[in-house]
Formats: structure tokens, C-alpha cells, sequence
């Protein structure tokens, strides 16, 4: 395998792990954000029920 050829593979490598950790980062946070937007309407509805 030539050097031009493994420096492509690893530019390639490096590339699409990024792409994952950022997908991975990017939906933790979209968990986070329903999970903050469930609890603010579950408090309101309690707070509702309770008056």
C-alpha cells in the first residue's frame, strides 16, 4: 500500500469518526432537551392538577 493511499485511509478514518461523535453528541443533547420539555409540562400539569 503506497504512503498516499494510507495517509487517504486514515484521513478517512479520522473523518468519519468525527462525524459519529458529533452525531452521538448531537443527539444526547436532543435527548436532554425532550427530557427537560417533558418535565416542564409533567410539573405544569401537576401544578394544574393541584389548584
Amino acid at each position: 500500500m503506497s504512503p498516499a493511499t494510507t495517509t487517504m485511509l486514515a484521513v478517512l478514518i479520522g473523518g468519519w469518526l468525527t462525524v459519529r461523535d458529533q452525531d452521538r453528541l448531537w443527539r444526547r443533547d436532543q435527548d436532554r432537551q425532550w427530557r427537560d420539555i417533558r418535565l416542564n409540562a409533567y410539573t405544569d400539569f401537576i401544578g394544574a392538577a393541584r389548584e
